[in-house]
């Protein structure tokens, strides 16, 4: 696991790189500026002086500009409101090289030599036509060599651009084209307004949609009265026939006096005539027995006279007399009339009938009409339409060619050419002032560029980014300022680094070693019941190795082990593994005798005295550094035993490859590395070695770090 930074430790805000890089480069810098200061001096100087005329014209909606085509046109002017759009086409023709040709008194364009070409493109070069913000006016500007001559200039420039307004004007024939067309179109409309008048009399027309919408009101009317006539027949007759089912019904005569009176008359007569039969029955009787004929008869004709006689006692008689009924007379008399009014109400319903397709007939006749008189009053219309419009733009024509011949436009000078006295080129003073800022910005970037993209390690996060783990701490050169205090607390968060790594190494192993013999692994061992592992009981060996010699190696592990042993009464001894390389090497002898320094308080090599090696056997196929590995192990294993820390202050992997052999020995490494010294490749070389080795990389110390920002600004930022 890669170490774990000291909470201390901080990155460095981007303007502090930026101000380390620019006082790390200060000599590039400055000769920057100077650089670009004399530049700018050199260019002032060379600039040939130029002066400005100024001049603005105003754009104003004083007169019609109606295109010259065969349509109508507005010709409604409102005054003062003037669009975006002219106000851009006239400054386009102030820009255009016509004007400038004209300005500079050359030919027609297809006749221009290269000479005038070239002098009217430095013309435009020199115009300036700006359009003034939310205004109609059009501001000109012109640079020449004196006020005189660039008011001149722009003099003729604006008289260039109101003749070539002049002539980009409706052309002089306009009016006599417009005039000839006129006469053709009034001509074209008499011959229309003939066939229409032929048309109209030839139909009885005099107005095709009045007469359809007087015949569909005829027509309308007429059924009107058509309906009203017919239901008022249907009425006389429904009426007719309901006095003719009345006058069957009712009797010619009426009754008019009916008297009841007795039947005295009847009564005596009967009585009469009764007593004569009896007395006639009785003389029967004593005549013929009771079966005889005279006698059944005379008794029959007895029982009728007495019938008779009962019947005129009980009804009496009745006297009636009657009279022509008036009913009767009244109907005959109203059925008689309903006659008549029936066959007038049948002659009107049939003339009006006739009269309604009489109306049909003719509004069917002026349907059919109407497609031939459409298309001949269309063409009258659009006759005496063209007519209109080149009437109007024939007076149009002429107005306009008046008006161009008196160079009366839309554009009016408000202000005319005035040449300024103060020159506009050069400007030494915000030459010079742009000159600085851009000297300062081009020095800035430049010192930023070489600090961030040269080989060398000036700053922990360049040394971050190079080796994928984090700085622990970075060691000031002695000669800086404050740089004691600040690298004392520098070595204790190395010390704390190195702890914290190696316990954290101490638990993994611990872990391992769990987890092969079964016992409760971080993995599977409840929250609560993992105990950190117990320190061991032996010291620590820690190797100090650097890319190149210089670095600052056994400077930080002097030092390093004297803060060890007095601030935090650690025993510590310093082995200075290049000397005994050397003497390994000189005397095939890893022995060594150790002294402790009193003032330091921390162990090191006694080299006045010699400690033979027991072990003198050297295997072969095996180089001189892995031999003095193999023979420095028990010696190691013994100083663990012995001491809290051995520091191992290695060669430079340029010098020697003895730190990658020492692997097995050690229990960690730590890289220094000098800021400004060792290049980029030197340090990516060492952290490749440090990943073939079987130690872990305790961490990246950063040394011999100058500060050459100033002590009063780096406190400001």
């Amino acid at each position: 696991m890669p170490p774990q930074p000291s909470p201390n430790y901080s990155q460095p805000k981007i303007r502090q790189i930026i101000l380390e890089a620019i006082f790390r480069h200060e000599r590039l810098f400055w000769l920057t500026i100077a650089g670009i200061m004399l530049l700018v001096a050199v260019g002032t100087y060379l600039t040939p002086k130029k002066y400005q005329a100024d001049a603005k014209l105003m754009v104003q909606n004083v007169r019609s500009s109606s295109p010259l085509t065969t349509t109508a046109s507005d010709r409604l002017v409102t005054s003062g409101t003037v669009s975006a759009e002219q106000i851009s086409t006239q400054v386009e023709l102030l820009q255009s090289s016509i004007v400038a040709l004209r300005a500079i008194g050359a030919g027609p364009v297809g006749s221009v030599s290269r000479e005038k070409s070239r002098e009217a493109e430095k013309l435009g070069k020199a115009l300036s036509v700006e359009a003034v913000h939310q205004t109609n006016l059009i501001e000109l500007k012109l640079l020449g060599d004196s006020p005189e001559q660039a008011a001149d200039q722009l003099r003729r420039v604006i008289d260039a651009y109101f003749t070539e307004r002049a002539g980009s004007g409706l052309s002089a024939g306009a009016a006599s084209f417009f005039d000839e067309q006129l006469r053709f179109k009034q001509r074209q409309l008499q011959v229309d307004q003939e066939l229409l008048s032929d048309f109209q009399v030839k139909h009885g027309i005099s107005d095709l949609d009045e007469e359809k919408k007087l015949q569909t009101e005829r027509i309308s009317s007429l059924i009107n009265q058509s309906l009203l006539a017919q239901t008022q027949l249907a009425a006389q007759r429904s009426r007719a026939e309901t006095n003719r089912r009345q006058l069957v019904l009712t009797p010619a005569r009426s009754s008019t006096v009916q008297r009841s009176i007795t039947n005295q008359y009847s009564q005596e007569h009967l009585g009469t005539e009764l007593v004569d039969l009896q007395n006639h029955l009785t003389e029967l009787q004593k005549r013929y027995p009771e079966t005889d004929r005279q006698v059944i008869e005379t008794k029959e004709k007895l029982e009728t006279v007495k019938k008779a006689e009962a019947g005129a006692r009980s009804t009496p008689a009745t006297e009636e007399a009657t009279d022509v009924n008036p009913v009767y007379q009244q109907l005959s008399a109203s059925l008689a009339a309903s006659a008549g009014e029936m066959s007038a109400a049948a002659a009107e319903v049939a003339k009006i009938n006739e009269e309604l397709e009489d109306a049909r007939h003719r509004l069917e006749e002026l349907n059919v009409a109407t497609s031939q008189y459409d298309a001949l009053k269309r063409d009258v219309a659009e006759a005496q339409r063209d007519f209109d419009v080149y009437a109007q733009k024939r007076d149009e024509a002429r107005v306009s060619q008046e008006l161009d011949k008196a160079r009366m436009f839309d554009v009016s000078v408000v202000q005319p050419p005035i040449g300024q006295s103060n020159q506009i080129r050069p400007r030494p003073k915000l030459y010079m002032a742009a000159g600085l800022v851009f000297g300062f910005l081009l020095a800035t970037l430049l010192a930023i560029y070489v600090d961030t993209s040269s080989e060398m390690v000036y700053l922990p996060s360049q040394l971050d980014g190079l080796t994928g783990v984090r700085t622990v701490a970075t060691v000031a050169e002695d000669d800086q300022a404050n740089a004691s205090s600040a690298n004392a607390v520098a070595y204790r968060r190395i010390l704390l680094a190195i702890r914290n790594a190696l316990r954290h190494r101490e638990q993994e192993i611990v872990a391992q070693t769990k987890g092969l013999l079964g016992g409760p692994t971080p993995e599977n061992t409840a929250p609560g019941q993992n105990e950190p592992a117990e320190p061991m009981s032996y010291g620590r060996c820690i190797a100090f190795v650097s890319p190149l010699q210089g670095e600052g190696v056994t400077y930080i592990v002097n030092h390093l082990a004297e803060e060890a042993a007095r601030q935090a009464s650690f025993r510590v001894v310093v082995i200075d593994a290049a000397l005994l390389l050397r003497q390994f090497a000189e005397k095939g002898d890893a022995g060594f005798a150790l002294k402790k320094d009193k003032r330091a308080g921390y162990w090191e090599l006694d080299t006045t005295i010699e400690v033979p090696d027991s072990k003198n056997h050297i295997p072969r196929g095996t180089s001189l550094q892995e031999v003095f590995s193999w023979r420095l192990r028990p010696m190691m294993a013994q100083l663990r035993l012995d001491f809290d820390y051995v520091l191992l202050d290695c060669p430079s992997l340029a010098e020697s490859t003895l730190s990658g052999e020492l692997d097995r020995v050690v229990d960690g490494y730590v890289g220094v590395v000098g800021a400004g010294y060792s290049r980029k490749q030197n340090i990516q070389g060492m952290a490749a070695m440090f990943e073939e080795a079987s130690a872990p990389v305790l961490g990246y110390v950063l040394t011999r770090r100058r500060y050459p920002v100033p002590t009063w600004l780096h406190r400001l930022i």
